[in-house]
């Protein structure tokens, strides 16, 4: 049996979109029925409302990433009528998936600028949507999704500066790389990435003077207009200490043992299929072509920052590049299989691999689409905060995951969010010393060491949820007759 080029071309290419726009098209369901799990989803939307009621980033209240997330969904926060709803947190959402699908634009685009073929591109976009924590954190709230968005702008604009030589283009390229780090900081590991590439580039004698001049001026620009608006927001030094010392603190101060096993039962075991044929795409690699081994570079370098770095998401940096190397494995083997005249072995091959990745989930299942429970518990539960509890009440946050706490004020600021265990010594002084404040917490027994704690609360909704209410608040709530949602019997807390 023979297949033609032709008709391997409009065969493939129906294939490709058929899983991208499945895929696709089931993760942008997913914004209104996954339920809000993730910490960080909760923690930004929290950030973006502190800014939106006045208070100075860095200043006011602990933040460890890059200013610009928290700036950006601030300020759209600002110009919300209504921002205190869960409609905001599905918004930004919406926000997220929109950048990521720019994400997926610019892999296509890089990948064919690399490899020179619109099919390859479109395979790489195709992988890309297989993996796991893509199809998880798709629609996070997290300021991970526009740190690729400039990364991958930064990437394409250099290969596009390479093939034009056109000097605008390195300095937008910079200016990228420059705005991607004030996304996150984390990201950093990808300019010692570029700056690997540009110095083995010299070795073979490539002079790139003025453009690394033309890169280095873009790259500052975005750096010190944000230090002038924090000298201006008289937070330059929070600004310094909670990006470069906390991060550098937390990096430093890592497990040694943790990170490889996290990483391990998180990426490669979920994706087991996709790492194979990554391991085994990477020895097809030029590294000597400056294109090819900038991602490279920045793969390999992202990879030592994920394991390092311990949580799963931070794999999202690198997996455009491995998604490009297996697509570039593929049609090698492809044209290798054409040239023994073997076409049909690799057609059999890529569709029991298929097959497999949608056995195992990495190709999403329509039947799959339902609203989880939880979610409405989440909406149920943030209806009743928003029209029981005024904006202006302090809720002391002891456990992130509780929804209740997102648009109302902190009661201890600058530790709400603390990587130690001063947390906890903090957060049951904070439990014992303000009797009468509502206090966002875990009331799960496993999760929360202070859920029976000596005070006479009441739990909101039962043992499931995360809001403790003071007593005399409750009443006081109860005679306003404002409560819809709360079952007839509230369960008390006993000391």
């Amino acid at each position: 049996m023979k297949i033609s080029i032709e008709k391997f071309n409009n065969s493939f290419k129906a294939f490709c979109i058929v899983i991208l726009f499945n895929n696709y098209y089931c993760i942008s369901k997913t914004i209104y029925q996954t339920s809000f799990t993730d910490v960080d989803s909760l923690q930004h939307t929290h950030i973006a409302w502190n800014i939106s009621q006045g208070l100075k980033l860095y200043k006011d209240f602990f933040e460890h990433h890059g200013p610009l997330y928290s700036l950006l969904n601030g300020f759209i926060l600002s110009k919300i009528e209504n921002p205190a709803s869960i409609n905001t947190l599905y918004f930004l959402r919406e926000i997220s998936f929109i950048s990521s699908i720019i994400c997926v634009l610019l892999i296509f685009l890089i990948a064919k600028n690399i490899y020179k073929s619109t099919n390859l591109a479109l395979l790489s976009i195709t992988i890309y949507s297989t993996w796991s924590i893509v199809q998880k954190v798709f629609i996070q709230i997290r300021p991970d999704i526009m740190q690729n968005l400039f990364m991958l702008m930064a990437v394409y604009l250099l290969l596009k500066a390479k093939d034009t030589k056109f000097n605008i283009l390195f300095l937008l390229s910079g200016f990228s790389y420059g705005l991607m780090i004030l996304f996150n900081l984390k990201s950093i590991i990808v300019i010692f990435a570029l700056v690997f590439s540009l110095m083995y580039c010299k070795t073979f004698k490539d002079s790139l003077k003025k453009e690394i001049l033309f890169l280095l001026i873009g790259f500052v620009i975005p750096l010190t207009c944000t230090s002038i608006y924090f000298f201006q927001q008289n937070a330059f030094n929070e600004f310094i200490y909670s990006n470069f010392v906390t991060n550098m603190n937390i990096f430093i101060n890592k497990s040694t043992t943790r990170p490889y096993q996290f990483f391990a039962e998180a990426f490669i075991l979920k994706d087991y299929l996709q790492t194979i044929l990554l391991i085994i795409s990477l020895y097809f690699i030029n590294r000597n072509n400056f294109k090819q081994n900038i991602i490279l570079s920045s793969f390999l370098f992202s990879l030592y920052g994920t394991i390092k770095g311990l949580h799963n998401h931070y794999t999202l940096i690198y997996l455009p590049y491995a998604s490009i190397f297996i697509s570039n494995f593929f049609f090698r083997s492809y044209f290798y299989c054409k040239e023994k005249k073997q076409q049909t072995i690799f057609v059999i091959s890529s569709f029991l691999i298929t097959l497999h990745l949608y056995n195992n989930n990495q190709i999403i299942h329509y039947a799959d689409l339902k609203k989880e429970s939880r979610l409405t518990h989440h909406e149920n539960l943030l209806n009743w905060t928003i029209a029981n509890i005024d904006r202006q009440e302090p809720i002391g946050i002891v456990s992130n995951r509780c929804i209740s706490y997102i648009f109302n004020k902190d009661l201890a600021p600058k530790i709400w969010f603390v990587h130690s265990k001063a947390k906890l010594k903090l957060s049951k002084m904070m439990i014992e010393q303000n009797i009468k404040k509502l206090k966002a917490i875990n009331t799960t027994p496993s999760r929360n060491p202070f859920s029976q704690n000596n005070f006479n609360n009441l739990i909101l909704n039962g043992t499931k949820t995360c809001l403790l209410i003071n007593n005399n608040f409750y009443k006081q709530s109860d005679k306003n007759k404002q409560n819809t949602m709360l079952p007839k019997k509230i369960p008390q807390v006993k000391p």
